[in-house]
């Protein structure tokens, strides 16, 4: 049974059983105000912090919501890196408040740890949590938990409190150099974008505002069809829909997902490569990907479009496809009926060519970050399973 009481993965020095605890035995709860709508203002000075704002991720996101006009918002103020869960709806969540000034709201609880709160947090974002949680809100049309059901999660701790500090220390950092690569991510997409928005014209304009020196012809108008050319993704569709992740081939979507698994046929797959590539058009949602390895794919509900003319870039092109402003309507296809008639801006071969190298290095880079943050995820991961019982 003692080899039960304690994490495979322990400081050196510490030996001793971890002891069973009540979550209420180390912290407190304290719910939200449920605020009046005449409080509300567009320039109020407090974000009012609702479940939609507590998404589970290490900090909330603030990017949304009421703001409130009062300017006494007494303990329901909220502080950096106070500790909220949501207790209705997705329960059981758990992130960090980031440091806008901000108010509690009814049905998010905002916890106070009275031992080490890294070590507290790191714990109740683990699935076990989680699963307790949304165990005890079953049974509503909406879940719902009490207070009393966060403070009477049971769970394993450390007799020591020095080794729930170091715990709560390495979780800590884990966790400020994940949050540093996610700020990163979002740095690199923002920095492309407003790249993107130079490097095409604008609207009723047939040069971008950004150029390379020596390139400076007016762009030339062509429709998609004369600069790409389509084949039907038949002969690549896979059999069999049993992925796994130790197969060698990704069975991939034109949608947001994009592998959707990994298959071990190896007959009837694209040859797409880095000399070679592809972009993967779905023929209803109109999204597309830039494809440069060899894969399979899932339906006969996309195309699979290639350059006509090998000097122009398809990078390049990539962009400008998905630049095209178009909500699809009907359920039908539109590469045909639509997108290979729509007239696009290009300019020379040498320009494209000059753009299209500046997108693959940016490309590059976000992979690269993005690579390597869910790296510390997947590492993270593994951390709350070997230091925790």
């Amino acid at each position: 049974m003692a080899d039960k009481l304690q994490p495979r993965l322990r400081f050196a020095g510490f030996t001793d059983a971890w002891t069973q605890r009540k979550l209420g035995d180390v912290a407190g709860i304290m719910g939200g105000n449920a605020w009046k709508s005449g409080d509300y203002s567009e320039d109020g000075e407090f974000l009012v912090i609702t479940i939609a704002n507590v998404n589970g991720n290490q900090y909330v996101d603030d990017s949304f919501g009421n703001r409130l006009s009062t300017d006494a918002p007494g303990r329901y103020r909220l502080h950096e890196d106070d500790l909220l869960i949501s207790l209705t709806g997705n329960v059981g969540r758990v992130s960090r408040m980031t440091g806008v000034p901000a108010v509690l709201n009814q049905r998010v609880g905002k916890l106070t740890p009275n031992v080490d709160d890294a070590f507290v947090f790191a714990r109740l974002r683990s699935p076990e949590f989680l699963d307790a949680m949304i165990t005890a809100g079953q049974g509503a049309a909406q879940s719902n938990i009490s207070n009393d059901d966060v403070l009477g999660y049971t769970f394993f701790a450390p007799a020591h409190c020095d080794e729930q500090t170091g715990i709560g220390e390495f979780f800590r950092l884990l966790d400020a150099l994940i949050a540093a690569n996610q700020r990163k991510a979002d740095l690199l997409a923002r920095l492309k974008r407003a790249y993107l928005q130079r490097l095409l014209p604008e609207p009723g304009s047939m040069t971008p505002r950004l150029r390379f020196s020596g390139l400076d012809e007016e762009w030339s108008e062509r429709s998609l069809g004369d600069v790409l050319q389509y084949e039907q993704p038949t002969n690549y569709i896979v059999a069999s829909t049993d992925y796994d992740d130790s197969y060698r081939i990704p069975v991939l979507t034109a949608g947001k997902s994009f592998v959707l698994g990994y298959t071990n046929e190896d007959i009837g797959v694209k040859r797409a490569s880095e000399d070679s590539p592809v972009i993967i058009f779905d023929d209803f949602t109109t999204s597309s990907n830039y494809v440069d390895f060899p894969f399979k794919v899932k339906s006969s509900a996309m195309k699979i479009l290639s350059l006509k003319d090998d000097d122009d870039d398809l990078r390049f092109v990539y962009h400008v496809l998905r630049s095209v402003d178009f909500v699809p309507g009907a359920h039908e296809r539109h590469w045909i009926s639509e997108f290979a008639g729509f007239r696009v801006l290009v300019p020379s071969h040498a320009e494209q060519r000059a753009i299209g190298k500046l997108l693959r290095a940016l490309d590059a880079l976000i992979a690269a970050n993005q690579t390597k943050l869910t790296q510390l995820q997947t590492l993270k991961r593994a951390y709350l399973q070997k230091m925790f019982v």
